[in-house]
């Protein structure tokens, strides 16, 4: 029978967590957060995460403030994807301080993005205004993607300054 084809072709077509967007290994075609129509990625900064270099001028225990600037997202070179129209396309990005009265913490619009096909696999995204951590990040992609039935992301980068 055909039983074991079935299985191997539908396990090509199994969605893996979001999680696997902060994944440092390399870029493997179809090892990404897939999913169809709008998604969110949420990424929380945990407190104590802050660089070792981010202390201030030799006191010990004191960290200086210091805030995500920009995000990045890579996807494969074109050239490695079955597909690439299944990187995403447009995405927003806010922000969560955790800085609000009895620990409510502020919600803020960080910035509309578009991840560009014919640019390089690695783009780097500003934020309009830095958001001082502990934080959470939030990008809600939108509209899905470059018009295929799926949107693939592979990594997800945030950076510290």
């Amino acid at each position: 029978t055909g039983l074991p084809w079935l299985v191997k072709r539908a396990s090509m077509f199994k969605t893996l967590p979001p999680t696997v967007v902060l994944e440092s290994t390399s870029l493997i075609a179809g090892n990404c957060f897939a999913f169809q129509g709008n998604a969110t990625i949420a990424l929380k900064v945990p407190r104590g995460s802050a660089p070792s270099d981010a202390l201030s001028d030799g006191s010990e225990g004191q960290a200086m403030d210091f805030s995500i600037r920009r995000i990045e997202i890579e996807q494969p070179a074109r050239w490695r994807v079955p597909n690439p129209a299944t990187a995403p396309r447009h995405f927003t990005v806010s922000g969560h301080s955790g800085a609000g009265s009895g620990g409510a913490g502020l919600s803020e619009h960080l910035g509309d993005f578009e991840y560009v096909l014919s640019a390089p696999a690695l783009q780097a995204f500003v934020l309009e205004r830095p958001l001082v951590l502990p934080a959470s990040l939030q990008l809600d992609f939108v509209g899905g993607g470059w018009g295929q039935s799926h949107t693939c992301v592979y990594r997800v980068r945030a950076f510290c300054s």
